[in-house]
Parts: structure tokens; sequence; C-alpha cells
């Protein structure tokens, strides 16, 4: 354990074991930074206290120096880049760039350097529906019929379902072929006639993340407008704002200042896969800088692109935390009003804080990227806010909980858009992994809170009576749901009859490879971990880290010839290869 990034992560009992055994309370790391900066960085005063009663000095650095001691080494040497911004209301607390934006011709990134900045642009073809409901062109309230009158069930989806992704309409970058097709250009129409037909869930009854339904509104206010989308914007939001380094993505001319994306693996970077952005229309296809973004921001929350009301409306997170394009959430007693980006070769993050003003914006230019940047925006809002936030309570364990009680909680719990969170017991130890990513220890702080040393997350899970019913998840502001399921039922079926349907399967753009082991079939989809399948009756097998099913069809000679895929509502047919 490291004393300061202990004392940054609130953990009390940890830090008091670190200085009973001898470590300095106020060595840095090796960026420089102390314990105490970083307890009090991160709002941990009673960490805070306890270093200074064990003899660090009670000093700290201006905020802009602390913020450039965290980054600074993280993008030290040849490597490619990011930008950064902090400003609370019109006053840049700090901005810089680290890294490079073009490797090959040693391109330094600045704050003037132009990203893709990927899902944020999804506040944009939201502000454009409102701007377009202030104009008396449309309702948020209408179906989507009213616009594209040929869409299935278009009647019954409306475009507050599309702006929040309640609609059920399924995410088309998911799609088994999606890395084949999303380097060819593409028209808005074609684009949205390549989506499936059937929902995943009835409009307004769930959520799920889709990027279709944001192209969708991209079409809507074409429609409404009788604009091309990009016009649209750049006449509405990008030139009355001066934003002059944004705009959505040319698809033949490369934006002037644009860094190159790149994919960082092992240490190394090579050119990223190279996304048409017409792929990905109204959902993530505008560029823009970190200077642009503050302007952006700024006028935003003083109302100068739409009036407070529509403001509201837009920032209305409701069951799902997810407004108009924004993710709602609260940190330290202030609302949280972000969004974040992902694509390959780029991450985005735009952060308010809103009663204080703070904004963050970050723009990297490698996916996955140089170093973890998911957490940098609230430790950033916490820096330059740390005069104004409440402390926050240090986390300790609770010696009362009984390692007894922890079988209540074991169990798989569904989260939104498909993914499971399964709670384990080893001993007098819990775990928590979420599909596709490894197990973490989980530390009891209340007799059914329970928090995470490796992140800032905390658990709480809730009940019907003594019944756990589901888990409440805490981290980066967010506040998920994930609902308790029962175990898939397994059949016994003999090692014989597993044999066929071992061999590879062709989804797309991937490969899912079955084999035999000694406790069963797994399967195991091309760059991800392999995972045991089980057998629920007939040829139909389950996954249990995630709510997806593969049912073999043989043919009339009774050889496996291809399988039918089910996950997330959607239904697709694979081949067998071999």
């Amino acid at each position: 354990m490291d004393l300061v990034d202990v004392a940054g992560k609130g953990l009390a009992d940890d830090v008091e074991t670190l200085l009973e055994r001898g470590a300095d309370p106020a060595a840095p790391d090796a960026s420089g930074l102390t314990p105490l900066e970083a307890a009090r960085a991160a709002g941990f005063e009673e960490v805070a206290r306890i270093l200074i009663a064990r003899g660090a000095p009670d000093a700290t650095r201006p905020p802009e120096v602390i913020a450039d001691a965290l980054l600074a080494p993280r993008f030290a040497g040849r490597k490619p880049g990011l930008a950064v911004l902090v400003s609370r209301r019109w006053k840049i607390l700090f901005e810089k760039g680290y890294g490079y934006a073009d490797l090959a011709l040693q391109v330094p990134v600045s704050p003037r350097t132009q990203f893709r900045i990927g899902s944020v642009s999804k506040q944009f073809a939201a502000a454009a529906i409102l701007l377009l409901e202030q104009d008396g062109k449309l309702r948020v309230d209408d179906p989507l019929a009213k616009f594209l009158p040929d869409h299935p069930r278009g009647d019954e989806i409306t475009l507050h379902h599309l702006l929040t992704h309640t609609a059920g309409i399924p995410n088309h970058t998911d799609a088994p072929d999606i890395r084949e097709t999303i380097t060819r250009p593409t028209t808005l129409d074609a684009l949205i006639d390549s989506f499936g037909r059937e929902l995943d869930f009835e409009p307004g009854e769930s959520w799920s993340y889709s990027n279709s339904g944001y192209a969708l509104l991209a079409a809507v206010v074409e429609r409404a407008s009788g604009r091309p989308y990009a016009d649209f914007l750049q006449e509405r939001i990008f030139d009355p704002l001066e934003m002059r380094d944004s705009g959505v993505h040319p698809r033949f001319v490369k934006p002037e200042l644009e860094a190159r994306g790149y994919a960082w693996e092992n240490g190394a970077a090579a050119d990223a896969l190279d996304w048409d952005l017409s792929r990905v229309r109204g959902a993530g296809d505008l560029y823009s800088t970190v200077l642009d973004l503050h302007e952006w921001n700024q006028a935003l929350f003083e109302g100068r692109v739409l009036p407070r009301a529509s403001l509201e409306r837009a920032f209305d997170g409701g069951a799902w935390s997810y407004g108009y394009g924004f993710q709602i959430g609260r940190h330290r007693g202030t609302r949280l009003i972000h969004h974040n980006g992902s694509m390959d070769g780029f991450m985005s993050f735009l952060y308010r804080f809103e009663e204080p003003g703070l904004t963050v914006a970050l723009l990297h230019d490698a996916r996955p990227p140089v170093a973890p940047l998911d957490d940098v925006p609230l430790k950033l809002g916490d820096l330059f806010l740390q005069d104004v936030l409440p402390p926050r309570p240090a986390l300790r364990v609770d010696p009362d909980v009984d390692p007894g009680s922890y079988d209540a909680f074991v169990g798989r719990y569904r989260l939104p858009g498909g993914l499971l969170q399964t709670v384990s017991r080893k001993g007098d130890q819990l775990t928590s992994q979420i599909s596709g990513q490894d197990a973490f220890p989980i530390f009891p702080s209340a007799p059914d809170r329970f928090f995470f040393k490796v992140v800032d997350a905390q658990l709480e899970f809730l009940r019907d009576g003594a019944t756990v019913t589901a888990v409440r998840n805490q981290q980066n502001a967010a506040t998920v749901i994930a609902t308790r399921i029962d175990d898939p039922v397994e059949v016994e079926i003999s090692p014989s009859s597993l044999r066929d349907f071992t061999g590879r399967y062709d989804y797309g753009s991937a490969v899912l490879t079955v084999t035999l082991e000694k406790s069963g079939l797994h399967a195991q989809l091309s760059g991800q971990p392999r995972f045991p399948i089980y057998p629920a009756g007939g040829d139909v097998f389950v996954w249990k880290v995630v709510e997806a099913r593969i049912t073999f069809v043989r043919n009339d000679q009774g050889t496996v010839t291809h399988g039918i895929h089910e996950q997330g509502g959607r239904v697709f047919t694979v081949a067998k290869l071999d």
C-alpha cells in the first residue's frame, strides 16, 4: 500500500496502519504529491487531521501546481496526449496540453488541439431538438412518426424516449460487424435503414444506451428544420458562440489542428481504427477543443443557448440518471452534469459542477488511454473546489459486521444495458465483479454498505424485508441500481454430446470459439476473456457473466450448423465455421 494513494481514497484504517508501520506522513510520491495534499484534494479532512497529528506539515501547494503534478508524469515521454482545462464560470483556472497530437510529426498537444469528442456530441444534438422546440417546429413529446412516418413503432416512440435512451432501440454500434462497417461512409437515411426492426423493450419501460436513438434525433433535426444537421449546428450553436474550432466532423477533410487517434497497448502506440463519423451521426460525430467546450459549457449554463426551463428538462435525470444528452449525478452536495465519450483513438470528458459553476474538460487521443482517466475529472473538481465543497467521511471497516451475514448478498444482479454484477464470497471476503471485468474485494462500512479500495466506489444492498433484492452502485458521481436475478437452471448433459457444439462461430468482425474442458463448455469471443457456458435444456446454453444465450441448431443429420445468439433483446444467427 502507498500512503499517498490510500490517503487520497479516504481509507482511514489503512492510513493509520501504514503510519504505525513507520511510513513518513510527509513523504511525497513519484509525482511530488504528499499524503496531506491527496487527502485534502479529495475532501477527506479526517484523514488530513490524522496525518497532521502524526507530523505532516499543515501546508499544501496551489491547486494548479498539484493538478500538473497529477497529470504530467502520466504523459511524460513520447506518448499520445491530453488537453485539459478547468474553469470557474468565465475564469480559466488551469489549462495545459500534455504529450503529442501527432507522434510521427512530434506535434505537441495544446488547448487548441482538436479532438473527436465521441458521445459528448449528444448534448449538442439534444440542444438542437430543444432549440427547434423553442422555434415551434416540434415538441419533445411528439412521436417519431411525425418526422419519420415509416420508422417501425414510430407512433409509440417519442423524442423524449430517444433523448433519454428509453426508446428500446438497439444500439447499432454493438452489432457484431461494427468494426467492419464503422470505417465506411454512409448517409443518415442509409444508417437508419440499417437498424434492427425489433425493440429491446417497450418504449419508456427501461433504459439502454443507444447511439441509434441519437442518429434518429439528427434526422428529426433535418426534417423539422429543413437544413442539413451539420448546417443547423453551425448556424445555431457554433457560429453564435464563436466556437471556431468545433463542428460536425467532415467526411473527407481533416480539421486543421486535429489530433491523430492512437491505440495505446502495452506501452506502445499504433494508429487507431479510423471511424467514419457519418456512422455515429448525432451520437458521436463532433470534434472540438477544451477551449471551445469551456465556451459551450459557460454559455449553456448562463442561459445563452436555451432558457432555464428547457435546461431543467434536459438536466432531469429521472430514474436512470440520464437527461437529454447529459448524465446527471451528485457529488459532495452539488449536482454534477456531465458526459464522457469514447471511440477508437479518442476519449473525452466534460463535467460541470453546477452550483459552484466549475467546468472540467479533458480530451485524449488514445484508447485504451495512456493512463487511467475516468477518475481525473472528479479529482480535478475536488482539487479546485476543496475550499467550497463539504468534507467527505473517511472510509473505515466496521468491525461489528458479521461475515456470517455475507451469504445474503451473494448472487447476480442485472445492471442497465444487460451487464451483470456478480457478488461472491470466499471465506470472510466478499467480491464484486462486473461483466468482462476483474473481481475486486469489497469491505463493510455498515451492515448493508460496502466500499472498494481499488477505486472510489461504494455499494449499498437494498432489501425487501429480510431479502436482498438489489444493490445500489455509486462511483464517479453516478448512481446505478442493479436488480437481483435468479441463476439459470442447469441441466445435465453428457460430455460426448457436448463435443457436438465445439468449434468456431462467425460473429461478423469476431469469432466465438467454443471448447470442451473438464468442467464443461467454454466460449471465447475474439479479444475477450474465455467464459463457461451452461446447458439450459435441449441445445440451449447460457452465460452467467452476462445475460446471453446461444441455441445451437442442427441439420437433418444431427450436425450443428449454426447458432442463434440472444442478448440485450437482439437475436441474430451465427454460422459455424468448422
